[in-house]
């Protein structure tokens, strides 16, 4: 890389056998993406300004199984892991993180994130069922109230 290229922002998060890396970059184009088993490599152009990474992947990954979009905002790539069932503790084979890659917050899943999911799930049922009562008990309200109204219209005056 030469002294004027830049990095983009890349995040990236881990779900199962899933990986999600997403480059924040306006106009990108599609063959910017060069994607290999153990390795990424990004080059762009975006607003006269040369951006550009190459990242080896903390284990490999099936490039058949990959894929990728582009939109205004940059590129989304799903990568699929070859091995399954092994979280990765970083998205590099260096030790050391590169300055302009991230942890994507709202799409990391952890290990044990489906016990998580099964104890929200029954606590989002419960509130349910209590939303329904609730439900139910405006329900019965508001019948009372138009029963109520309808009693007063019919006595004479």
């Amino acid at each position: 890389m030469n002294a004027k290229t830049r990095h983009p922002n890349v995040l990236w998060a881990q779900a199962g056998r899933l990986v999600y890396l997403t480059v924040v970059l306006h106009d990108v184009s599609d063959d910017s993406i060069e994607l290999q088993s153990d390795a990424i490599d990004f080059k762009n152009v975006t607003d006269g300004v040369e951006y550009a990474f190459h990242l080896d992947f903390y284990a490999p990954i099936d490039v058949g199984k990959s894929k990728w979009s582009i939109s205004d905002r940059g590129a989304f790539l799903v990568l699929t892991k070859q091995e399954e069932g092994e979280m990765w503790t970083r998205l590099t084979k260096e030790k050391v993180k590169p300055d302009f890659v991230k942890i994507d917050f709202t799409r990391w899943a952890d290990e044990d994130a489906e016990d998580h999911e099964d104890f929200s799930q029954h606590e989002m049922e419960g509130g349910d069922n209590d939303a329904e009562e609730f439900e139910d008990d405006e329900a019965a309200d508001d019948a009372r109230n138009v029963d109520e109204t309808e009693e007063a219209r019919e006595e004479p005056k």
